[in-house]
């Protein structure tokens, strides 16, 4: 994932994107939820995508978001 993101901000989405809630990442990370939130927010920023989990999805992933 090379899309001029951080390496803070990789990390956090590729947690993202296998499914995690911003409680289970900021665990992961030793973070709070809301650095994770805002972790995501400076990600949307910077791709350019809509705001949303769905939308940033597609955006580092290429396809739909995850099957619930």
């Amino acid at each position: 994932m090379s899309n001029g993101l951080s390496e803070r901000e990789q990390v956090v989405l590729s947690w993202l994107t296998r499914g995690l809630s911003n409680k289970e990442i900021g665990l992961a990370l030793s973070i709070s939820p809301r650095t994770v939130q805002n972790i995501c927010n400076a990600s949307i920023r910077s791709l350019g995508c809509k705001p949303g989990p769905k939308q940033l999805f597609e955006s580092i992933s290429g396809q739909g978001a995850p099957k619930a």
